[in-house]
């Protein structure tokens, strides 16, 4: 076979990767979206990260690192990473302002039984990255928190 014909075979094999490839949607470009931060989608997005980590490690993450692994999840394609990070910040606030409670940090909400309503994530007096505590006792007075089942509601105080 010469030359010539073995480069048409090969250009036609090209155009139908490339024409598969297109129809896929894999040559399209990643677009990305302005995050709109509002009290609300913070805490509907970190619970969802939560659980998240919950599924793929076993357990909530430690109350040590529980943004460290959020944030792995909270960051898609069509965020930057300071906008992944704006999801972990109190609108308003300079630093973060949300904390995990205490008592589910590091376990497993499938495998205990837990009392429905039980506050996850809360806005907390503390701004400090991984902040943790007591809903009850840490919680901004007016403030909202997101439960284990993912509802937004007003927290203890």
């Amino acid at each position: 076979m010469a030359a010539g014909a073995l480069l048409v075979l090969w250009l036609i094999q090209v155009g139908l990767v490339l024409r598969d490839a297109k129809k896929a949607g894999l040559l399209d470009d990643v677009k990305t979206e302005k995050y709109e931060a509002s009290r609300d989608n913070n805490l509907k997005a970190i619970h969802q990260a939560l659980m998240r980590s919950q599924e793929s490690e076993g357990t909530l993450p430690p109350a040590a690192n529980w943004m460290d692994a959020a944030l792995v999840r909270l960051k898609t394609s069509d965020l930057t990473e300071d906008e992944a990070k704006a999801k972990l910040k109190r609108p308003g606030q300079k630093s973060f302002g949300y904390s995990i409670n205490s008592s589910m940090a590091g376990k497993d909400t499938r495998a205990i039984r837990v009392k429905v309503g039980t506050i996850l994530v809360f806005e907390s007096q503390s701004t400090a990255w991984n902040a943790s505590g007591d809903p009850a006792k840490d919680a901004i007075d007016g403030g909202k928190a997101v439960t284990l089942e993912g509802e937004v509601v007003s927290s203890a105080k």
